[in-house]
Parts: structure tokens; C-alpha cells; sequence
């Protein structure tokens, strides 16, 4: 869709182009922990390489904010992880700075809580129609996709 808005005029052909790409893998990456309850390293690592070394062209949000998100998300999605008690995998954290790294600092503020409300509510959903019982696993890739889906695009 971001580049068919590049074709049609209404986007610059490289922030399509990096919605695109980075938004792509977003969905990939929740697409692989639904279906397989993991976030591989495979993917991350190297385009958190990616999204550090495109922030410093345009559309990217600077390489300072680029950091500063990826370091932010790291810290407070590690914190989460730990006050969960297992309820956070170590590539849900993974995925979360490499959102901060694509939407900066201060996008991974609003993402994280996109994130955040988005899995609420629809953990709460799920508990009502007792498709989801006290205890039980949700993957939380979709999430933070859905939030750095709209960091992206804001």
C-alpha cells in the first residue's frame, strides 16, 4: 500500500519505500509468532542493523532518536520482562527496540502504548468469551506490530 501511495503521488518514494520494508517485517515477524510463539534473532538482528544505518537518511528518524528509541525499548521492555515473571519472551524485548530503532524516540513512547492497550483490550475480549483463560499464553508480536505499524505511518 506504501507504494502504491508512492505511485499514486500522495508519498515520497523513500518514506514508502521505508514503510514498506519496515513495516513489512513487522508484520512478518507477528505472522512467526503466532504461528510459531517465536521471534527469531535471524530476522531482528540484522535489520536492527538495518534501521540503524537508514536513520540517519531521510525519512529515518536520526540516528540520535534512532538509539535513543532502540535503547529506551530495550530498557523498559527488559524491566517489563523481568516484572512479568515469563509472561514476556526475550524476542518480544528483541522486537520492541527494533521498533524504537525504526520509530525513534520519542515514536517508541506512543507504539509501546499502542501496544500496550491494543493487547489489553484484546486480552480482555478474549477472557470475557473464555477463548482465553487467567494464565494463558498471548503472543505479544502482533501487538507490538500493530504499534510500530502506526509509529511508522504517524
Amino acid at each position: 500500500m506504501a507504494l502504491g501511495a508512492a505511485a499514486l503521488g500522495g508519498v515520497a518514494p523513500a518514506e514508502a519505500a521505508y514503510v514498506a520494508v519496515f513495516g513489512g517485517v513487522f508484520v512478518l515477524l507477528a505472522w512467526l509468532d503466532l504461528g510459531t510463539r517465536t521471534i527469531p534473532n535471524a530476522i531482528v538482528y540484522p535489520v536492527l542493523v538495518l534501521a540503524l544505518g537508514l536513520s540517519p537518511s531521510e525519512p529515518g528518524p536520526g540516528l540520535a532518536e534512532s538509539l535513543a528509541g532502540g535503547l529506551v525499548a530495550l530498557a523498559a521492555w527488559s524491566a517489563i520482562r523481568a516484572l512479568s515473571r515469563g509472561g514476556l519472551g526475550g524476542g518480544d524485548v528483541k522486537m520492541a527496540a527494533l521498533v524504537g530503532a525504526v520509530v525513534g524516540l520519542p515514536g517508541i513512547v506512543a507504539a509501546s502504548a499502542l501496544t500496550a492497550m491494543s493487547a489489553g483490550l484484546v486480552a480482555g475480549a478474549l477472557l470475557l468469551t473464555r477463548t482465553l483463560r487467567p494464565g494463558d499464553a498471548l503472543p505479544y508480536g502482533p501487538f507490538l506490530a500493530f504499534g510500530g505499524l502506526v509509529g511508522l505511518v504517524w
